[in-house]
């Protein structure tokens, strides 16, 4: 009798969430306006950058309820290694961000919304919060997809460091993207109760992204003196939704969010991007084995 496979939707696809360390520095001669679309796509994407830190703290918090209601060894290591990934992510933007403080923007001031809103959402349940996450990892699977599939989205004005923190970053997001889903899925099911819990958290994410980043990206332009420049804001636009924009035609990622039998790897199977882009993109000397005992040796 053959034995059931208990490996994840990612494992299965020849993939496995490993935890990397890479040693990006950065320091004032990196362009101020480091993106070649102007002030406010650079804008775009230091914002993302100043939430990042905040946000990933949330997903760990998140990942790390889960993770004592799994049964699955295989469920477990892989959510651990994404705990671990998400941590080395914060760590590398709060590195950059720490550049943009010497610039002199206003990064607390950035942060608050963001801010208000995990305070918000710490008023709800767990499984709400978890529901909220397993989103916003969507979204930003689906940016980390644009990222490395259109290098052009990242073209930079004469340092390529910010762009090798970006690329990097996007590759483990879509290599552990469907690790906290899954993990949802293994605890609360694929009932009714679940997927009301996965549209309303959809919602949430899309109302806190759709609310938080603007402020930034304004606010970090009055610090420039750009936030008045229409022509700023009409590239922004462009860039974004335009005939070649970034986000152009991806609202298919929130209508096959919406389907009940909804799979991050069923839904966009980028599996052969990873494998395309990792000689580029990924150092074997970042990689950290994971030499912690395997859940059942650790009890």
């Amino acid at each position: 009798m053959s034995q059931p496979d208990t490996r994840t939707t990612t494992q299965q696809r020849g993939i496995s969430v490993t935890l990397r360390r890479p040693d990006f520095k950065y320091d004032a001669d990196v362009p101020r306006m480091w993106h070649s679309g102007g002030a406010a796509v650079t804008a775009f994407w230091n914002a993302l950058s100043i939430g990042a830190p905040l946000l990933e703290a949330e997903f760990i918090k998140d990942a790390a309820r889960l993770e004592g209601e799994l049964q699955s060894e295989d469920q477990i290591r892989e959510l651990r290694s994404f705990i671990r990934q998400e941590g080395a992510h914060a760590n590398l933007h709060r590195r950059f961000n720490d550049l943009l403080v010497e610039w002199g923007y206003p990064i607390d001031a950035c942060e608050a919304p963001v801010r208000r809103a995990l305070k918000l959402l710490s008023h709800t349940s767990s499984t709400f919060r978890c529901a909220t996450a397993l989103s916003g990892e969507h979204f930003i699977g689906e940016i980390g997809d644009i990222v490395l599939g259109r290098p052009e989205v990242l073209e930079t004005v004469g340092d390529s460091r910010v762009t090798r923190l970006w690329l990097w970053h996007s590759y483990e997001e879509v290599e552990h993207k469907a690790a906290l889903f899954d993990a949802f899925t293994a605890v609360h099911g694929t009932g009714v109760r679940a997927y009301l819990y996965r549209v309303t958290g959809l919602g949430t994410a899309i109302v806190v992204l759709s609310v938080t980043i603007p402020i930034t990206v304004t606010r970090l332009l009055h610090h420039d003196d750009k936030a008045g420049d229409v022509r700023e804001w009409i590239r922004l636009g462009r860039y974004l939704f335009g005939t070649q924009g970034a986000l152009r035609k991806r609202s298919r990622a929130i209508v096959q969010f919406l389907r009940p039998g909804f799979q991050p790897w069923d839904y966009l199977d980028n599996s052969a991007l990873l494998a395309e882009r990792r000689g580029d993109l990924i150092d074997p000397n970042w990689e950290v084995p994971d030499t912690r005992p395997r859940p059942q040796d650790a009890t």
